[in-house]
């Protein structure tokens, strides 16, 4: 392992040091630490080849041919879960399956406790899609997507994953999870010498199909005149509920601009005969629920929150001169200089915490120069060396910035702060930031 010299700081080892596992790593080298990495190349075959069948069931012309059936059309529903989850209920009562609960309020007449399979699909497809996912987050945080043995099937993952048809027919809440739990530890996985080529292929069309999907969604919104009622939305705004299923059908026949723009303006939900205000809840929910996980991941990436936020926030502490000797929550001791009463934080002579309270391990100053290194690396790449990813992301930005939620809007405003201090001095950022941002 490599260690850091006592008078080298964390931002010093990260310019300096060269750390030789910053790159592809073969899986038998990686089954040392997880014995199960070398099943990888056996299970991308079949992992790949589910998650095409479920992505294509989403897509316009199947969707088309469910709807038309009054059992498969149920197959695109929500679940009662997810029914209940959207309703504004302190949950105490009774749950779904509790008074006022939304229990069968999908399939009026059944109850997926009964022997009536399907009530259950909607939580049977959701289930398995977010196993997919999450095996192709595990794919990429074990590293063994990086390694020369899994390089044969990349290809095959890049055309499963980024297919355009697949992006644009998944729903918003199966975005969400497909931001949350592959993109992101994608991102924050890959090492800084296979950007270009196995993240840039990646997250260029993902960045630029979520950049569309926003505009879409929020345009009914944004386009509402002033002071209009909530309960009279647009019509596309609406759910889908059983009854407008063959309209939905017909123009999912026809697919195209027409049929993405209803879909997307209603959350691309099917509610079946769920209530009025429960559905139109779900679809507000879910807008807004894609649009804040959108600017989450965007954080994470630009070390904002997260594994790596802690890492400038330690640094920020170290490199405080007013806090640097001062703070006895960073380096502990039994100065008088500390004051308040004695708190946990405070635990021994010489002993060091984390800005966030926790202790240090003996490496962590190596760990935090490694991170630091891949921070300011992705911060680079995602704005200044690749044209398409960085255009994508800019303009999804500052698209954010105009939708009215305050969580998002101020999780956006950080976003900027990081985007002007990496980017504010290139020319080719002069009008998106002089013109488009302001």
């Amino acid at each position: 392992s490599i260690s850091i010299p006592k008078d080298m700081s964390v931002s010093e080892a990260a310019e300096t040091l060269h750390f030789p596992d910053e790159g592809p790593v073969s899986i038998r080298d990686l089954s040392l630490d997880d014995p199960f990495v070398p099943l990888w190349p056996r299970i991308i075959p079949h992992l790949l080849k589910m998650l095409d069948i479920l992505f294509r069931m989403w897509r316009p012309e199947w969707q088309a041919r469910l709807l038309r059936d009054r059992y498969q059309r149920y197959a695109l529903a929500i679940s009662d879960d997810d029914a209940f989850l959207s309703r504004k209920t302190d949950g105490k009562n009774g749950g779904v399956f509790g008074e006022g609960g939304t229990a069968g309020s999908i399939i009026p007449g059944t109850d997926r406790r009964d022997t009536n399979l399907a009530p259950r699909w909607s939580t049977w497809f959701s289930e398995l899609r977010n196993c997919l996912f999450q095996m192709l987050g595990l794919l990429a945080g074990q590293r063994a997507l990086y390694s020369p043995e899994v390089s044969e099937f990349f290809p095959q993952i890049v055309s499963v994953v980024i297919d355009p048809e697949n992006l644009r027919s998944m729903e918003h809440r199966q975005c969400t999870q497909y931001l949350k739990q592959f993109v992101e530890i994608l991102m924050l996985s890959c090492p800084p010498a296979l950007y270009s080529t196995h993240l840039a292929p990646l997250i260029g069309p993902i960045f630029e199909h979520v950049r569309y999907r926003l505009e879409i969604s929020w345009a009914p919104i944004l386009q509402q005149p002033a002071g209009n009622n909530p309960a009279m939305l647009p019509t596309p705004c609406k759910p889908l509920f059983v009854t407008d299923c063959e309209s939905a059908a017909a123009l999912a026949s026809n697919g195209g601009e027409t049929w993405f723009q209803s879909y997307y303006a209603r959350s691309c939900l099917f509610v079946g005969d769920l209530d009025n205000e429960t559905a139109e809840s779900a679809v507000e929910k879910y807008r807004v629920e894609f649009t804040r996980t959108c600017g989450d991941v965007i954080q994470s990436a630009l070390a904002l929150k997260g594994d790596w936020a802690l890492v400038l926030a330690n640094i920020a502490k170290e490199e405080d001169p007013k806090r640097k000797g001062a703070d006895s929550s960073f380096s502990s001791s039994s100065s008088k200089s500390s004051k308040g009463p004695p708190n946990r934080l405070l635990v021994g002579e010489g002993t060091k915490l984390n800005a966030d309270g926790t202790l240090r391990n003996a490496n962590q100053s190596a760990l935090d120069a490694r991170k630091l290194k891949r921070i300011n690396a992705l911060n680079h790449f995602l704005f200044l060396e690749n044209e398409a990813v960085a255009g994508s992301l800019t303009l999804t930005v500052i698209q954010c910035l105009t939708y009215p939620d305050t969580y998002t809007c101020r999780r956006i405003t950080r976003i900027c702060h990081r985007l002007l201090e990496t980017v504010a001095w290139h020319p080719r950022y002069t009008d998106l930031l002089g013109r488009r941002m302001l």
